[in-house]
């Protein structure tokens, strides 16, 4: 014998229902946020890659700088240019001329 009960409903359907909702829109949610997540650690590798590449680039100037002003070829480059080096420079102060005597300074 078979018993149908057609007008009862399923007793616990609204909840199954919530709680398939709340997997759904919690895994919809955990699949953004691992995307933002690999976005950021991208961004991340990016821009350390990106501060090492700038600080070769500044120890290159660096290098060139220094090589430059090295002394020696200071001095190589005087030597050939005629210039001589001055134990004590007077320089140019502003308003004074030092150790002239006929100068006449216009104002």
């Amino acid at each position: 014998m078979t018993i149908t009960k057609p007008k009862q409903r399923i007793p616990h359907i609204g909840f199954l229902a919530l709680l398939a909702l709340i997997i759904v829109v919690g895994g919809s949610v955990y699949v953004l946020e691992y995307n933002a997540l690999a976005k950021a650690r991208g961004e991340a590798r990016r821009t350390r890659e990106e501060i090492v590449r700038t600080k070769l680039e500044e120890a290159d100037l660096k290098h060139v700088v220094f090589e430059a002003t090295d002394l020696k070829k200071l001095q190589e480059v005087a030597a050939l240019e005629g210039l001589t080096i001055e134990a004590e420079p007077n320089y140019v102060r502003i308003g004074t001329v030092p150790e002239a005597k006929n100068v006449v300074v216009l104002r």
